[in-house]
């Protein structure tokens, strides 16, 4: 497995978390649909509180919470696929540009059993639809989550 995260605090623990695990691979980025780099948005009043999306750091403000600007590592999903071609599970969390990740993977990407994305209830009807062109089906949904099986 692979795990992205632009965010240093959070790498740190994901490779502490996985270090012993010879399948999973930390790759300190942000997944975007580019390589190279992307400005980022890291709370300063909640470090794990992070984005790439402005729209998400307007919410956020409103919330009392406070953001520094800064440029990390950009990933594409292409790169990720050209070294791991193959998944079974996906789950896309990256704060705001769910959506447009999940339409960025190959139209093969349906050899996944399931997939767990983050999105909030004025996407959900888009990801559902999207999601049906390549079978897949609502599983589970969280507050947050919506957990896809293909059928």
């Amino acid at each position: 497995g692979v795990c992205v995260e632009p965010n240093k605090d959070s790498f740190d623990e994901l490779q502490k978390l996985y270090r012993d695990n010879i399948v999973i691979r930390c790759i300190n980025a942000a997944l975007t649909d580019h390589d190279g780099e992307v400005t980022f948005y890291e709370g300063t009043t909640c470090r794990l509180l992070s984005t790439t999306d402005t729209k998400h750091i307007d919410k956020w403000k409103a919330g009392g919470y406070e953001f520094k600007e800064t440029t990390v590592k950009a990933i594409s999903i292409d790169t990720i696929l050209n070294r791991q071609p193959i998944f079974h599970f996906i789950s896309i969390d990256v704060e705001g540009t769910n959506l447009e990740i999940l339409k960025l993977l190959p139209k093969d990407f349906c050899k996944a059993h399931m997939i767990c994305i983050e999105c909030f209830d004025d996407e959900r009807e888009q990801v559902r639809q999207y999601m049906e062109e390549y079978r897949f089906k609502t599983h589970h949904e969280t507050g947050e989550n919506l957990i896809l099986v293909r059928v």
